[in-house]
């Protein structure tokens, strides 16, 4: 039997196509051109504009290429005129992706370099337009196409780029991709074991965050190395959970590889017929979409069929066809299999002279790419020629060079045929017992594989070839059971003595969890205590009296003043305020936008309380998501307070005060910037006028660090900034507080 392509049987296993999705997936695209039209009586802003021309350039990808390509050009040329460079590097990211459905490589790679480079910079310019996931994305982009150019050491060069960036910034989902993008290049390059290890632990992180999509790639590529080593049980039950998750995709492209697939499936059968019928199937869709890799593979596989069925004619026909194609898109790899199955024909034919012209070019470019699998078939192919041409020493040399290269990678499928290749040499050679040798390797091979009874041929052979047992078989049998026998007796002192060391173990490791269990409970009972203790605190500190009084005080002065409106806005800020204070101090942690809030309103009366003596602007950078990222409540408003009372009421002038949050790692960067006195001069006008102000909420805060370091193991700390001009002099204080979260 002829062996497929590493290449083509990697693609995914599904049976059914999901008709009701795709449906959806056109509505969507429905409601975005309806939208571009204007039907919904709304004129589109340019920003809008450009994103829905990117999202109808994203959502066609799978369905036109060509539509895809002209929606993401309109969106890169409108960028282009208003400056958006971010909407610039999607549109051309967009584009980059639907030349890779069209299999133009080059174009891809040229699209992803120029995204690439707009989403650099505008990390580096500080507008934070472009994202680390978003260059770590098109590392990946990138990575893939110098895989389809059979460039392996490139691909696997810009995916651990990928995969070192996801890992810095937290991005499992990415993370686990770029783990199936690195298996992926390990596989092509022959490298099994490697593959396998990163396509399970890209599964692991996948089932862990319930990453549907990503869950299913992973199987569908477990299942392919299962299936290139021969172990055909463990490859459909991989791909068939694969199926179970993806028949709601919806993708074109992924249905088209799903018919490719069973069609590979049912020729590893040797069902030929059933093969062609999914392997037609599978060409027309990928013809639909424009996707000529895919049309290139079924092409393939669909002369694979012919040839098998003894229509050669045909077969050539379709190898030819493939090959042309791949020659196009400059896939070294489809030109060296369509070179290889061409070979393969006219050797079938007893063209042996242009058989092995065929094979040899097959061969170069395999090595040429590292394609150490398809090497080893090119190989045994060569090896089997000169066999029938009656040249053993070149026969012979290829066909072992092909075993050793099998072997190295295991390939089962590969080594199957090499085994009867070498069968076949040794009886040619009259050497049956080698020959016999090999054809029980074959057989055993084969069993391992399908699960079939042995040939009768094998008991024919062993017949024939048997050679006499040699005379000290006997003896040696005896020692070997005498050897037995003492292993037993001594297995048996030793499970003794095994047994009562671990049952001690066991007594031991019991006694010291339970000590370890006791003091771990107690240390979080002192915990819990003091976390009770300090919220007590954080509830006394933010009821402060004169805070309380000063702004009831001043919302007073509005209502006798009879500024109804002003007294009212005021007093619901105040009312707002306080239930911000009663439910947050009762909660370990609250989402960044109810802190913000908080901040706001308690700003806004202290600016009533003070007559308008400062301004204050707070910052949040658009990486952080507000509404889903959850921090200690009230850590900030101390530093706030001090910043007002210290640094802004001591000076002549008004102030202002700046609060920024960003995220970095694992923390939220808080910085509180006050254009004040200064410490210095605070702490010299507080000795001269003996003010007694002495900040609990600042004492509290450290406590509350103190206390959240010892929880989370983690270094949380604060450092405060004098600011000074070029003379020395204060101008105010930065304090920047490193704040742990959580997120959903």
């Amino acid at each position: 039997m002829f062996i497929i392509s590493f290449k083509i049987q990697t693609i995914i296993f599904l049976i059914f196509f999901p008709v009701i999705v795709l449906l959806a997936e056109n509505t969507k695209i429905d409601s975005l051109e309806n939208l571009l039209e204007g039907a919904k009586g709304k004129a589109l802003t340019n920003m809008e504009k450009i994103k829905v021309l990117n999202a109808l350039s994203k959502n066609y990808k799978n369905i036109s290429t060509d539509k895809s390509i002209e929606y993401g050009r309109k969106a890169l040329e409108l960028a282009k005129i208003q400056n958006y460079r971010n909407e610039q590097a999607n549109a051309l990211y967009n584009i980059g992706k639907a030349h890779l459905v069209k299999a133009k490589y080059q174009e891809a790679l040229d699209s992803y370099q120029k995204a690439l480079k707009i989403k650099k910079e505008t990390l580096e310019d500080g507008s934070k337009t472009g994202s680390e996931k978003e260059i770590a994305a098109i590392f990946n982009s990138i990575g893939k196409v110098y895989r389809l150019l059979s460039d392996y050491n490139k691909s696997l060069e810009y995916c651990q780029k990928a995969l070192k960036i996801r890992e810095d910034i937290g991005d499992k989902k990415g993370y686990a991709n770029s783990l199936n993008s690195i298996g992926i290049a390990y596989r092509c390059i022959g490298n099994y074991n490697k593959a396998i290890d990163f396509y399970k632990r890209s599964l692991n992180i996948s089932l862990e965050i319930n990453d549907k999509g990503g869950t299913a790639n992973s199987l569908n590529n477990i299942g392919n190395i299962y299936l290139l080593s021969g172990n055909y049980d463990k490859a459909l039950e991989n791909y068939l959970k694969s199926l179970n998750i993806r028949e709601k995709i919806g993708d074109k492209n992924l249905i088209a590889s799903s018919l490719n697939n069973i069609g590979l499936f049912y020729y590893n059968l040797n069902e030929y017929e059933k093969s062609l019928s999914y392997q037609l199937k599978s060409v027309k869709i990928w013809e639909e979409i424009g996707n000529e890799f895919g049309v290139s593979a079924s092409l393939n596989n669909i002369g694979l069929c012919y040839e098998n069925t003894g229509n050669f004619d045909q077969a050539l026909i379709y190898h030819e066809k493939s090959l042309e194609l791949s020659e196009k898109i400059g896939d070294k790899e489809g030109i060296s299999l369509s070179l290889n199955n061409i070979g393969h024909v006219y050797y079938t034919l007893g063209k042996f002279k242009l058989a092995l012209e065929y094979f040899r070019k097959s061969l170069k470019i395999k090595k040429d790419i590292g394609d150490k699998r398809g090497s080893a078939e090119s190989l045994n192919n060569i090896g089997k020629l000169y066999l029938n041409l009656k040249n053993y020493n070149k026969a012979f040399n290829y066909l072992k060079e092909a075993e050793k290269l099998a072997k190295d990678i295991g390939a089962k499928n590969e080594l199957l045929q090499i085994y009867n290749s070498l069968s076949d040499f040794y009886s040619a050679t009259g050497n049956y017992q080698n020959s016999l040798q090999y054809y029980k390797h074959y057989t055993a091979l084969k069993d391992s594989i399908f699960n079939e009874e042995k040939h009768k041929q094998i008991t024919e052979m062993q017949t024939k070839y048997e050679t006499e047992k040699k005379e000290g078989e006997i003896e040696i049998l005896n020692k070997e059971k005498e050897i037995q026998s003492l292993e037993i007796n001594k297995q048996k002192t030793l499970k003794y003595y095994t047994i009562s060391i671990a049952a001690f173990l066991i007594l031991l490791g019991f006694l010291l969890f339970n000590r370890f269990k006791l003091k771990q409970e107690k240390q979080q009972s002192d915990i819990e205590k003091q976390k009770q203790e300090i919220e007590k605190k954080l509830l006394r500190s933010q009821m402060n009296p004169h805070f309380i009084f000063n702004s009831l005080n001043s919302i007073n002065s509005f209502i006798t003043g009879k500024d109804t409106l002003t007294a009212q806005s005021y007093l619901t800020m105040f009312a707002e305020l306080m239930r911000y204070i009663l439910e947050n101090t009762r909660k370990s942690f609250i989402p960044i936008e109810d802190e913000i809030k908080t901040l706001e309103l308690n700003l806004e009366l202290e600016k009533l309380r003070f007559n308008n003596k400062f301004d204050f602007k707070i910052n949040i950078t658009p990486n952080i998501d507000t509404e889903n990222t959850y921090i200690p409540p009230m850590l900030v408003q101390p530093y706030v307070e001090n910043a007002i009372i210290h640094g802004i009421m001591n000076k002549s002038s008004s102030g202002n005060i700046n609060i920024d949050f960003c995220k970095k790692n694992d923390v939220i960067l808080c910085s509180v910037i006050d254009d004040g006195v200064g410490r210095k001069k605070a702490n010299e006008i507080k000795k001269k006028t003996k003010q007694k102000h002495k900040s609990i909420g600042l004492q509290l805060t450290n406590e509350r660090l103190s206390l959240l370091n010892k929880q989370r193991k983690s270094q949380i700390a604060v450092k405060i900034t004098d600011l000074t001009d070029e003379n020395g002099i204060g101008t105010g204080t930065k304090v920047e507080l490193s704040i742990p979260y959580e997120s959903e």
